[in-house]
């Protein structure tokens, strides 16, 4: 439930900080954040030994489009219009990447590994703050650390 949560924030950000905020300023405030947020999600899951291939693609899909959206953004460009403004193999890449998020994430589901196990079970109940500051995540020890 938590992940919804999280999503429908970032989806009211967009809309937000990309529609009624000054722009471009707004918009680059936007991916800028997003950026720091989807790059520190990848380094804390990693860090965390959380061992889900699926869940860092995904991360690493939202962190090349947040990043290529920042200077798209200072151009005055928009999710909406970069389909018609870019040349189409750029526009469909940042489409692609932005709508591979969610199925990564039900990939993973699919693995049913262990770490998701605990990661599901902890966000199951967590609030959207523990979502955004990653206290959600648990901390996986390995035979190998001790």
């Amino acid at each position: 439930m938590s992940g919804h949560k999280y999503g429908l924030m970032v989806v009211t950000l967009i809309f937000v900080l990309g529609s009624w905020a000054p722009q471009p300023a707004g918009s680059i405030v936007l991916w800028s954040a997003l950026s720091a947020h989807d790059g520190l999600s990848l380094w804390i899951t990693w860090r965390h030994r959380l061992w889900l291939p699926w869940f860092q693609a995904g991360g690493v899909a939202a962190l090349l489009a947040s990043l290529t959206m920042i200077p798209l953004s200072a151009r005055g460009l928009d999710l909406g219009t970069i389909l018609t403004e870019l040349p189409l193999p750029m526009g469909v890449a940042i489409w692609s990447a932005i709508l591979f998020v969610p199925l990564a994430m039900g990939l993973e589901a699919l693995r049913d590994s262990p770490e998701w196990k605990a990661l599901s079970a902890r966000s199951e109940h967590a609030s959207l703050w523990e979502v955004i500051t990653f206290q959600h995540v648990p901390h996986i020890e390995r035979k190998s650390d001790r």
